[in-house]
C-alpha cells in the first residue's frame, strides 16, 4: 500500500493537488531516481484512443502526451507538445514542425467530437504554438452528459515593415527566436514558464517533475516537493513577498511582478475566446465537442505607428506652435548668426583691395609699364594674353554661400512635400487593390484550431 500511494504520487503530482499526496520518500533506497519521476509518469499515462477523436471534415488532428503543470495530459493537434513529452526530454533531435491542421472562414461549419472515459475531465483550448500554463481557463465535462463549447478567434499578426525591425523596436519575439535551452521556440506562456522555473529553483534549489528539466538542473525527491507547495502562491503569481525577498542576499530571479519576467509578446497569436456552452443530458454517453462560432472578420497587425519621418515632420509644426517659427526661419537665424563674422571678414578683404586700387591709380603709369613687361614675358611663353582683373567675381563668397543654402532648404521642402504625397497616393491605390482582394484575404487568413 505504501509503494502504491508512492507511485501514484509520482504520476499524479501537479501545482494543484501537491496537499492530497503523500510527499514521502521511502527510506533511504528509492525505488524510482527522481531524474526518472517524469518518464515514469509518461509510462503510467493512459494511452489516447484516436476513435475517441472525430470530427466532421474527417482530417486527422495530432494527438501528444505532454507534462504539464497539472500533470500528464493529452494535447490535440498542437505543434509544440512534443518538446513536454518526457520520453523525449534527453533527444536533441526533435524539432519544431507545423503539423497543426489550419481552418479558414470556408471551415466555418467545422466541429470536433471527443468522447470522454474518465468521470470528470478538464478541456483547455489554446494556441497550437503555445505550451499549456495553470494560468488558462478550463472548462469542465462531466459523464452522462453531451458538452458543446463554442470559441471565437482573435488574430494578431505583424506588418511587412516592422516584421524586419529589430526586437528591441518591435517589442515581441518570432516563434523561432527562444531565450533558453529549455524550449527551441519563443512563446509567452514558455518565457512565463522558464522565469517560473528560475524562482523555484532560486526558493526550492531543486525543479519538480512536472517541469522539463534541462542542463545541471536537478529533479526534486517527492520530500522536496513540499517546498513547492509552501511557495505555491508566490511560484504561481509570479510574486515574491518582502518577507521572502529578505532570505537572499541577491534579488537575481525573484520577481516582484511577471513584468519582472521581460517577457515579450508573440508577434503573431491566435486568442480563443469562449462565447457558447451548452449542455444536453446523455445518460448513456459522455461526450465533448469544440465547434467554432465565427472566424475574424478583422485581424489586429502590428505596426509602427510613429517613426523618424514623422517626428521628422511634426518638429516643424512643434517648433511654429511653441516660438512661432518655421524650420526655414530657424535656419535663416543660423544664416544671421554665422553672416556678420564672415561679412566682417570680407570687409577687410575689400579695404585692402581698395588701398591696392588707389595705389595703382596714383602710379598709373608705373604700373602700366609693369604690366606690359608682365604680359609680354606671358606672351612670349604661351602666345596667350590673360585679361587681369582687379576683383573676381569668385570672392564674392558671401554671396554664393547664401544662396546655395537658400536653394538646399527650398529644394529639401519641396522633396518633402513631393515625397509623402506621392506616398499618399500610393496608399490610396493600394485600398483600392485590398477592396477587390477581400475574399482571396480571408481564404489566406490561416486559422489555427
Amino acid at each position: 500500500m505504501y509503494l502504491e500511494s508512492y507511485v501514484w504520487a509520482i504520476a499524479t503530482a501537479s501545482v494543484l493537488n501537491l496537499n492530497t499526496l503523500a510527499l514521502i520518500d521511502p527510506g533511504n533506497t528509492n525505488p524510482i531516481n527522481p531524474e526518472d519521476y517524469a518518464k515514469t509518469a509518461a509510462m503510467l499515462f493512459n494511452q489516447f484512443d484516436k476513435h475517441s477523436l472525430t470530427t466532421n471534415f474527417n482530417y486527422s488532428l495530432s494527438i501528444q502526451s505532454a507534462m504539464t503543470e497539472f500533470g500528464m495530459c493529452h494535447v490535440i493537434n498542437s505543434n509544440v507538445a512534443v518538446f513536454d513529452d518526457p520520453l523525449k526530454w534527453r533527444n536533441n533531435n526533435v524539432n519544431y514542425v507545423k503539423s497543426n491542421v489550419e481552418l479558414s472562414a470556408f471551415d466555418a461549419d467545422f466541429y470536433a467530437d471527443i468522447i470522454n472515459d474518465d468521470v470528470v475531465s478538464h478541456v483547455y483550448v489554446h494556441s497550437p504554438n503555445e505550451p499549456m500554463i495553470s494560468t488558462f481557463p478550463s472548462y469542465t465535462v462531466d459523464s452522462d452528459g453531451f458538452m458543446t463549447y463554442g470559441f471565437q478567434i482573435w488574430s494578431t499578426k505583424i506588418s511587412k515593415e516592422l516584421r524586419s525591425a529589430s526586437i528591441q523596436v518591435r517589442q515581441c519575439r518570432f516563434i523561432d527566436e527562444p531565450i533558453s535551452t529549455r524550449y527551441p521556440v519563443y512563446s509567452y506562456n514558455n518565457c512565463l514558464l522558464e522565469c517560473r522555473i528560475q524562482l523555484i529553483l532560486k526558493l526550492c534549489g531543486c525543479v519538480p517533475h512536472f517541469y522539463k528539466i534541462t542542463g545541471n538542473e536537478r529533479t526534486c525527491k517527492l520530500s522536496e516537493l513540499t517546498c513547492f507547495f509552501h511557495n505555491r502562491k508566490e511560484i504561481m503569481a509570479l510574486s515574491v513577498s518582502n518577507e521572502t525577498l529578505t532570505k537572499f542576499s541577491s534579488r537575481a530571479h525573484l520577481p516582484r511582478t511577471p513584468k519582472d519576467c521581460s517577457c515579450l509578446s508573440n508577434c503573431e497569436t491566435d486568442i480563443y475566446r469562449k462565447d457558447r456552452e451548452e449542455y444536453t443530458p446523455e445518460p448513456s454517453a459522455s461526450r465533448v465537442r469544440i465547434i467554432f462560432t465565427a472566424f475574424p472578420k478583422m485581424r489586429i497587425v502590428r505596426d509602427r505607428i510613429f517613426s523618424f519621418s514623422d517626428m521628422f515632420l511634426r518638429s516643424g509644426g512643434v517648433v511654429n506652435t511653441c516660438i512661432g517659427a518655421s524650420v526655414m526661419s530657424i535656419m535663416e537665424l543660423i544664416l544671421d548668426i554665422f553672416r556678420y563674422p564672415i561679412y566682417y571678414l570680407t570687409q577687410i578683404t575689400i579695404v585692402g583691395q581698395i588701398e591696392i586700387l588707389s595705389f595703382n591709380l596714383r602710379n598709373f603709369k608705373t604700373m602700366a609699364k609693369r604690366r606690359d613687361k608682365r604680359q609680354s614675358k606671358i606672351f612670349s611663353r604661351s602666345h596667350n594674353f590673360r585679361n587681369d582683373h582687379i576683383e573676381h567675381h569668385l570672392d564674392h563668397c558671401m554671396q554664393i554661400m547664401w544662396m546655395a543654402v537658400y536653394l538646399t532648404c527650398m529644394l529639401t521642402e519641396v522633396f518633402i512635400l513631393c515625397w509623402f504625397g506621392n506616398e499618399l497616393i500610393l496608399k490610396l491605390i493600394n485600398w483600392s487593390y485590398k477592396a477587390f482582394a477581400v475574399m482571396r484575404n480571408m481564404k489566406n487568413n490561416v486559422l489555427d484550431k
